[in-house]
């Protein structure tokens, strides 16, 4: 008989939609965080250039009042421009998950020592070794794990067993930096 350590842990799941708004809600901080970045950027540049044109304003003289006066007048575009990326982020998702076929929404996820393969019923699988994942987390329906190129690979609790979900979570917490 196998060692249980050594026997894969496999499950099947159909993933919904969901599970789709989900994960994309899981990733929200890293992806905020970048897009705020992003639009700072973008309207300090073009405050500075409006300033660079009014006259009445010069960043020699006083940078702090015309810095003051681009943010005054930028600022409600600047939170505009972010909920409304992260809408259009929310219903891009939408749609590209309902024209996904259904084949690639049946998903089996199988873990051994060596790392974890995931594989859809259309046969596309992909297989991430342990030593990949820079870091791995835990939430009460996935186990999410980064890899070092900063995809997100994720497993939910519902393609297993309870006892199962536990020898998944055992493994992955042994092989990476758990969170």
């Amino acid at each position: 008989m196998a060692d249980t350590e050594t026997t894969p842990i496999s499950g099947t799941v159909t993933l919904n939609s969901a599970d789709n708004i989900r994960i994309l809600l899981l990733q929200l901080p890293r992806l905020s965080l970048r897009l705020i970045i992003l639009i700072i950027i973008v309207f300090g540049l073009v405050g500075a250039a409006a300033i660079a044109f009014d006259s009445r304003l010069s960043f020699t003289e006083a940078p702090f009042e015309a810095m003051s006066f681009a943010f005054r007048q930028l600022w409600p575009f600047a939170i505009g421009s972010f909920f409304f990326v992260l809408f259009l982020m929310l219903i891009t998702s939408m749609f590209k998950w309902n024209r996904f076929p259904e084949q690639n929404k049946i998903v089996t996820y199988t873990a051994t020592e060596l790392g974890m393969t995931t594989t859809d019923a259309a046969g596309a699988s992909i297989h991430v070794p342990w030593s990949m994942v820079r870091k791995s987390r835990r939430t009460s329906s996935y186990i999410l794990m980064e890899t070092k190129p900063g995809a997100f690979r994720f497993a939910p609790f519902s393609a297993f067993s309870a006892d199962d979900g536990e020898r998944l979570w055992q493994l992955v917490r042994t092989h990476t930096p758990a969170k």
